[in-house]
C-alpha cells in the first residue's frame, strides 16, 4: 500500500512538472509571436518615415535596417 501511495505521487509530481514545462514553452511561444508584432509595427514605422523623407527630398539612407528574424 505504501508503494502504490509513493507511485501516486510521484506520478502527481511529473504531471505537474510536464504542465510547468508546457505552460513555459507556450509562454514562450505567445512572447515570440508578440515581439515579432513589435518588430512589424517598428518596420511598417521606418518605412514611413523613409517615404516621408523621400517624399520631402531628403536622404533616408540613414534608416536602413536588416533583421535576420
Amino acid at each position: 500500500m505504501t508503494d502504490a501511495f509513493e507511485t501516486s505521487e510521484l506520478d502527481s509530481l511529473i504531471n505537474l512538472f510536464t504542465d510547468a514545462v508546457r505552460t513555459k514553452l507556450t509562454a514562450a511561444e505567445l512572447e515570440r509571436e508578440a515581439l515579432q508584432m513589435r518588430l512589424n509595427e517598428a518596420r511598417l514605422k521606418l518605412n514611413l518615415a523613409k517615404a516621408k523623407l523621400d517624399e520631402a527630398g531628403l536622404d533616408s539612407s540613414d534608416l536602413e535596417f536588416d533583421s535576420e528574424l
